[in-house]
């Protein structure tokens, strides 16, 4: 029978640092709200305001799509489905 090695206190308390935390949904909104993201506000195709997002990433989510796809038509004169994104200044 094969004796388990013992783990030293010092690499215990390195694993528990470690570990994922779980954050409240309500936290995350008041992070996210604070954070300094890319703005993005959506036109459609005769060029009136869609929408406007906060983040990159909500707006990806938003045309359930990548963070990358909404980066390729962000700025450029290129529409996505009839949709243009700039970035809000």
């Amino acid at each position: 029978m094969k004796k388990k090695k013992r783990i030293s206190e010092s690499s215990k308390s390195a694993i528990r640092i470690n570990k994922a935390k779980i954050i409240k949904l309500e936290t995350r909104s008041k992070l996210s709200l604070s954070s300094n993201g890319i703005r993005i506000k959506v036109f459609d195709k005769f060029n009136k305001i869609f929408k406007e997002f906060n983040t990159l990433t909500s707006a990806a989510n938003y045309f359930n799509v990548t963070r990358s796809t909404i980066s390729r038509y962000l700025n450029k004169d290129r529409s996505y489905k009839g949709f243009t994104f700039k970035s809000k200044d």
